[in-house]
């Protein structure tokens, strides 16, 4: 049984982006774009995951944390072209010193930060708590709202 609890907000993240896409309150993405800066999301420069993490803000409520992605600056007047290989995020593990950085050709990087997590009950090491895992995930992305599922009765005329 795991004795310690891991939790990934002391590291510190910094990600080359000023905007995300933000999300309804079931985590769809619903097209807009909205600026970091002055907000929890804004970690242009490097910054404790968890210093914010908690915070009153809508799109952190709707996630439980950080589930959203990040508008690389690279491509931010343009997501559709290509860009050489760039440097998307960097982790920084303060309690050891090991950093992990993120390059990607791709205009998006998804932070998750493992929010529900303290769902899972039986991991490799015994239960996991909220924030025990994060993830870096580069991608593309829509800038249009994602379509709900609409169902329709209709009648047959005789």
């Amino acid at each position: 049984m795991m004795t310690e609890r891991i939790s990934y907000t002391n590291h510190e993240l910094t990600v080359f982006a000023s905007r995300i896409t933000t999300v309804d309150g079931n985590l769809v993405p619903s097209g807009a774009l909205e600026w970091v800066q002055g907000t929890p999301f804004d970690f242009r420069s490097a910054r404790r995951i968890g210093a914010h993490i908690r915070d009153n803000n809508e799109q952190l409520r709707f996630g439980l944390g950080y589930d959203h992605n990040f508008v690389l600056d690279a491509y931010a007047a343009d997501t559709s072209r290509s860009v050489a290989r760039i440097l998307a995020a960097r982790l920084y593990d303060p309690s050891s010193g090991r950093i992990r950085e993120v390059s990607t050709t791709k205009p998006g990087i998804q932070v998750y930060t493992g929010n529900e997590l303290d769902q899972v009950t039986a991991g490799k090491g015994g239960a996991y708590v909220r924030h025990a895992g994060i993830a870096l995930e580069t991608q593309h992305f829509s800038r249009h709202p994602q379509p709900s599922v609409i169902s329709h009765h209709h009648r047959a005329a005789w």
